[in-house]
């Protein structure tokens, strides 16, 4: 057992049972943990400007995709030596308040390449292309 940081909403644990990850959202410092699941260890905590509870590891366990809450973006994380590297990152609309989205939760379909996002302002559902890192529709 160790301590997060204020408010951890979402956890989200890797195919290959490794890696665990916890997002910390509340009005202090917002984190993104990467946790040894096996050693249960923290291995890092990652802080970020932004954060809004989605997040899921790719199926061979080499990314994690978080919500970026009210920039509009989720970023793309590939883990190296057992740390977060920002790698790349999907954008859904510009930053808050130019336009209302607040990325919430992600999924992600592994046969179609896709990743599906909520979010918590404009009622839509975002389908994202991960080949191509696009969004290809609301």
């Amino acid at each position: 057992m160790f301590p997060l940081e204020d408010m951890a909403l979402n956890i989200a644990v890797s195919a290959s049972g490794k890696y665990a990850a916890v997002n910390n959202n509340g009005d202090g410092k917002q984190t993104n943990t990467l946790i040894d699941a096996a050693k249960n260890k923290m291995l890092e905590n990652y802080e970020v400007d932004s954060a809004l509870i989605g997040m899921k590891f790719s199926s061979d366990s080499k990314y994690l995709y978080v919500s970026a809450g009210y920039e509009d973006k989720i970023f793309i994380y590939s883990i190296s030596n057992n740390k977060l590297v920002k790698k790349d990152s999907l954008v859904l609309g510009k930053p808050w308040p130019e336009n209302k989205i607040g990325i919430a939760g992600v999924e992600i379909d592994n046969l179609r390449g896709m990743l599906y996002a909520v979010q918590t302002e404009d009622n839509y559902l975002y389908l994202c292309d991960l080949k191509n890192k696009t969004k290809v529709r609301k």
